[in-house]
């Protein structure tokens, strides 16, 4: 895509919603974290003699569930977000009426039936007990 002069740059106002959907999914980000924090700090691990962890809770269990609650809550909320409202975009918004040129460089498979096609919805106006609900 051009300019009507073949220049490959069209000038217009920037759309995005990356403003929005980044920080949206920091802050989630960060809330999961804060959650995962508080729970393992609930919690003393230590290396055993055959190279396994061993993690015993020592601090307060309401604290531990509290902070796995969050980071879940979080993270199922994260992924909504992105299930949602997909991925960033970036666009460049082209006044009305404005010329431009589109450049193809390949051919492009376009399925064309030159006697047109009809639809059938299957009844028939003459048929008994048939027609429009």
């Amino acid at each position: 895509m051009s300019d009507e002069n073949g220049i490959p740059c069209l000038s217009g106002e920037r759309k995005s919603n990356a403003s929005t959907y980044l920080p949206t999914l920091f802050a989630l980000g960060a809330s999961s974290a804060a959650g995962d924090a508080l729970a393992q700090n609930q919690n003393s691990t230590q290396t055993n003699g055959y190279g396994g962890v061993t993690s015993t809770l020592t601090g307060d269990a309401g604290q531990a569930v509290l902070g796995k609650a969050l980071s879940g809550g979080m993270r199922d909320t994260a992924d909504w977000v992105k299930a949602r409202y997909g991925q960033t975009f970036d666009a460049i918004y082209v006044p009305p009426g404005m010329k431009v040129a589109i450049h193809i460089t390949k051919q492009l498979a376009i399925d064309y039936e030159e006697k047109g096609r009809k639809v059938n919805y299957g009844f028939s106006l003459s048929q008994a007990g048939t027609g429009l609900d």
